[in-house]
């Protein structure tokens, strides 16, 4: 079924990545990568189906107590799962829970963002749901945008019979459902905020370096949980990365129809996205102008974009770039989920790995040195679930995908997304006839 949903896909991706846009606001070009992905996620868990038949179970050594006990285990499917996915990659996010819990044996509600689900809801209804037994995958919609959760998505996970559940979304949002969840102890995987550091050591590139800033913000309006929001770069390098990320910035069009080839910048979700992002972005600029140039407390306002022309019926915030951000500043410490980055110089490799991880967030961080082994030794102490060296933002299916402290716990992606949705089980045996003859 796996298999056969990724062909059908692959053939509508064009569709399929349209509505998407049209969904959500990301650029088409971004869409269709996110489609194309979506295929080979499904075919990656697809090729993991026999592992749970052939490398799944394992024997144990005999017991030292008696030999004539053997012991094996292994895992069975969990039951019914409920899958919580969200807005900013609808249907990936989906898809990368979608697909192992399926693999795993599973059946599935999934209960997609009311903000974007006409790709999931399609992708389900057409493709998924005539290749599998009915009533296997099912699909919740509804709920108040503004709500989170809501009550559609509290009810899915109040109910009894759901034996796991998955969520991705705000951490506000994942200690929601872990509430309404409360009253019946079972296993769970959240994927929650982030705000990640992009640490630039005295060696790297200056462009490189720039551009990889970049690419952890802006991709998807900066609406990521893992987008390395803060920018750490030490003080040799720190005015001509900021210098060399303007001039790039000053290339990037924003307003450009999402629809068009062209557009390398999307808008925003939503209005209500548009107006939280605006509120923090007008008091980062209130903040710069009413401090003194000599403040050791001062942000810098380093860039702030402006719409070219506006395509009409989408919600657009241009990129913005704050400049040595106090450690204590909203811009620094909240994630803001937008196309907002902030930067700070330092001047050794432990303040960097200690200010990347003065943070309740654990998603991802990543660091640039010219010295590969320099930077190992400093992603070593970096505190988070995924940590890039010398790239950001890159993930296939065989990545395994999660967080630490409170960017939340659990694994997508990998065979570690598929563990999830089993259950381990140890069987331990004796031969047939076995009595302890304990009780005369």
């Amino acid at each position: 079924a796996l298999r056969s949903a990724a062909a059908t896909l692959r053939g509508a991706l064009d569709d399929f990545a349209m509505l998407e846009t049209r969904d959500c606001g990301k650029p088409i070009r971004e869409a269709r990568d996110d489609i194309a992905y979506c295929a080979d996620v499904l075919e990656y868990y697809a090729g993991l189906v026999p592992s749970l038949d052939d490398g799944d179970a394992a024997v144990l050594r005999p017991s030292p107590y008696d030999a004539s006990h053997r012991a094996r285990t292994d895992s069975v499917p969990r039951g019914v799962c409920a899958l919580i996915s969200p807005w900013n990659y609808p249907l990936m996010q989906a898809v990368l829970k979608l697909a192992p819990a399926l693999a795993a044996g599973n059946a599935v509600v999934l209960k997609p963002s009311p903000l974007a689900s006409l790709t999931c809801v399609r992708f389900v209804a057409e493709i998924l749901a005539p290749s599998v037994p009915p009533g296997v995958v099912n699909v919740l919609t509804g709920g108040p945008p503004a709500s989170s959760p809501d009550r559609a998505t509290r009810a899915l996970t109040a109910h009894p019979d759901v034996a796991f559940v998955s969520f991705t979304g705000s951490g506000r949002g994942g200690r929601d459902v872990l509430a309404a969840s409360a009253r019946i102890p079972r296993p769970s995987s959240l994927e929650l905020g982030g705000k990640g550091s992009l640490v630039v050591l005295d060696d790297a590139d200056v462009d490189v370096a720039a551009d990889m800033a970049l690419a952890g913000i802006l991709p998807c309006a900066g609406q990521v949980c893992s987008a390395t929001s803060r920018l750490l770069v030490h003080r040799s390098l720190y005015d001509a990365v900021l210098a060399t990320m303007v001039a790039k910035l000053e290339r990037v069009e924003v307003g450009v129809d999402p629809l068009a080839d062209d557009c390398a910048f999307g808008p925003v979700v939503s209005a209500q996205r548009r107006r939280d992002i605006d509120a923090v972005v007008d008091r980062v600029v209130a903040s710069c102008a009413g401090s003194s140039a000599s403040s050791s407390s001062s942000s810098r306002l380093v860039f702030r974009g402006a719409a070219t022309t506006e395509h009409p019926g989408a919600y657009w915030v241009p990129p913005v770039v704050v400049g040595d951000a106090p450690l204590e500043a909203e811009v620094w410490r909240d994630e803001i989920f937008g196309p907002v980055l902030a930067a700070r110089p330092f001047d050794a490799d432990a303040e960097a790995v200690a200010v990347a991880n003065d943070t309740p967030y654990g998603l991802a961080n990543a660091v640039l040195s010219a010295d590969a082994a320099r930077a190992d030794a400093l992603a070593d102490d970096l505190r988070s679930g995924v940590v890039w060296v010398n790239t950001n933002q890159a993930l296939w299916p065989a990545t395994p995908f999660g967080g630490a402290k409170q960017s939340g716990f659990g694994w997508e992606g990998g065979h570690l997304g598929l563990d999830e949705y089993r259950q381990r089980r140890t069987r331990i045996t004796a031969p047939p006839g076995f009595s302890f003859r304990a009780y005369p």
